[in-house]
């Protein structure tokens, strides 16, 4: 079985991913693990440039290496529960990047609140 996990950094990802974890059997199951970057992150990148002059390739690398290290957090957490867990960060709108990216299967999306029936894992 194929899973995605979208993942944004909250608690509510982090409740997906447990109950992924809790729900799934680790020895069929590969999971993706996956952050969509905002392709112009105009607040951050005036901040680490000015207004007149935006930061753009720095604020998304910035971005891009913080997701990096969080999915690869929660990836060794998969692992040590014994799946298979590669990590995937992209940009763009969320909506279209989870519909492309998904393995076919299941995903599993952040919902709030973050229980068990909170999170949304259409079969």
């Amino acid at each position: 079985m194929n899973i995605l996990v979208a993942s944004d950094d909250s608690k509510f990802s982090d409740a997906a991913a447990n109950a992924v974890i809790g729900r799934a059997k680790s020895n069929v199951t590969e999971v993706r693990l996956l952050h969509v970057l905002e392709p112009f992150p105009v607040a951050l990148a005036e901040k680490m440039g000015s207004k007149d002059y935006p930061d753009f390739a720095g604020a998304r690398l910035k971005l891009r290496n913080q997701a990096k290290e969080t999915l690869a957090k929660t990836a060794e957490q998969f692992r040590s529960a014994g799946f298979e867990a590669s990590v995937l960060v992209d940009e763009g709108d969320p909506r279209e990047v989870i519909t492309n990216s998904g393995p076919g299967g299941i995903s599993a999306l952040p919902f709030d609140p973050p229980s068990l029936d909170g999170i949304y894992i259409p079969v």
